[in-house]
């Protein structure tokens, strides 16, 4: 127990991640239920969907905080990269692994934005779990450009999402409704912000798509078929959602020439300014 408590005593208690470790302790003994379900849910969905054998996919958690869902997806036999941009997640991550003998997590400190398939290779499954919101307009197309590229089958997406828009974000000749909200305060100080493990890197703003708009995006970028999760359930939440874009193969349909072979887009929602994103301060 003495290393757990020395590590709570430098970086704080876990914030959200209960690992149970070899001698009966967990890292955040009052862990409420409603994460371990959510757990359930990304292990279940990527279980049933990512196409063979857990022990024979290999992983990529992006923001993994503290690495519970690293942790649980190594203890199923997958090999896992766990990207985080704050050291004291992943010391906390690094301290469960070496505990439980996790040796094929490989851990990386890094902004999840340039996390590339140069550096890292292709993976089965992508978890963006709690992270897509906290981006700003300028990174939000880009980011999900590179999820495609580093996916070869599944990318899991649990993310806030704006329920009534009201900006227009221009992508190319592309347009996708959301609601620009606050991250940090524009004189707050750097190290506080990097102290703050439920918050950006460094983008004073973020940018929430609209379901539609989301959506849309994925289409627009080539997922072949978007699916929401609702079981397992975990939580009630109006503006939260977990989707699963799969890369596919786009199928035609041969009984009736008259059927539309593209992506039909979804409607989004008028909007009262027009965002111009601009390079993202990183």
């Amino acid at each position: 127990m003495r290393a757990l408590d020395e590590l709570r005593q430098k970086y704080g208690d876990w914030t959200a991640h209960s690992i149970r470790l070899p001698d009966g302790s967990y890292t955040k003994p009052s862990e409420p239920e409603n994460h371990l379900l959510y757990l359930r849910r990304i292990l279940q969905a990527v279980g049933d969907l990512v196409g063979k054998p857990l022990e024979n996919a290999r992983v990529l958690d992006l923001a993994c905080l503290e690495g519970g869902f690293s942790i649980e997806f190594a203890l199923h036999g997958a090999s896992v990269v766990a990207v985080d941009g704050r050291r004291q997640n992943l010391e906390k991550l690094e301290f469960a692994r070496d505990k439980l003998g996790c040796s094929q997590i490989q851990v990386v400190q890094d902004d999840v934005r340039n996390i590339t398939p140069a550096r890292f290779g292709s993976f089965d499954a992508v978890l963006c779990l709690g992270v897509f919101y906290h981006l700003d307009a300028a990174s939000l197309e880009p980011f999900l450009k590179n999820l495609w590229e580093l996916s070869t089958r599944l990318v899991v997406i649990d993310t806030h999402i704006s329920l009534f828009g009201g900006e227009l974000l221009k992508v190319g000749d592309r347009e996708y409704a959301g609601a620009t909200q606050p991250e940090h305060g524009e004189k707050d100080d750097p190290a506080k912000i990097a102290q703050r493990s439920w918050a950006s890197l460094d983008n004073r703003s973020s940018f929430y798509l609209t379901e539609a708009a989301l959506l849309n995006l994925l289409s627009d970028l080539g997922f072949s078929s978007v699916y929401t999760c609702e079981l397992p359930h975990y939580r009630i939440m109006s503006d939260r959602r977990t989707y699963v874009a799969v890369k596919g193969r786009p199928l035609a349909i041969r009984c009736d020439d008259r059927a539309p072979n593209t992506p039909v887009r979804r409607e989004e929602r008028p909007a009262w300014r027009v965002v111009e994103p601009v390079n993202s301060t990183r």
